[in-house]
C-alpha cells in the first residue's frame, strides 16, 4: 500500500513536486507519527536529526522529511505525549574501516 501511495503522489505532483500543507507526503510504515519528537531523517526516536546514525542512503525520502518538518513547525509536539517510542536498532555493530592497515603510519 505504501509503495502505491508513493507512486500516486509522484503521478499527481510530479518528480519535482513541492511538499506543502496541501500536498502531504505518505509516511513510511513503521516510522513514528508526525509531531512526536522523532528524527526527521529516519522517523525514529532517541536522537536528533543532526545526530542521525542511519546512513544517508537508508534515510526517509526527502519529501517525507520535508512533510515531517512542516508538520512539526505547524503543530509542535502535538503528538509527543501519545507517541509510541520507536528507536533505531542495528543488528550488528558497524566497524568504520578507512582502508588502512593496522598500526601507525610511517
Amino acid at each position: 500500500a505504501y509503495e502505491d501511495q508513493i507512486k500516486q503522489w509522484f503521478r499527481k505532483y510530479g518528480q519535482t513536486g513541492q511538499v506543502t500543507e496541501t500536498t502531504q507526503f505518505p509516511l513510511c510504515p513503521g516510522s513514528a507519527m508526525i509531531c512526536s519528537g522523532k528524527c526527521f531523517k529516519c522517523g525514529t526516536h532517541g536522537h536528533r536529526s543532526v545526530e542521525c546514525p542511519i546512513p544517508e542512503m537508508s534515510q526517509l525520502p526527502i519529501q517525507e522529511r520535508i512533510w515531517r518538518s512542516l508538520a512539526a513547525r505547524a503543530l509542535g509536539g502535538f503528538n509527543r505525549a501519545n507517541a509510541v517510542q520507536i528507536n533505531v536498532v542495528f543488528e550488528e555493530e558497524y566497524e568504520w574501516d578507512q582502508g588502512k592497515g593496522p598500526g601507525l603510519s610511517v
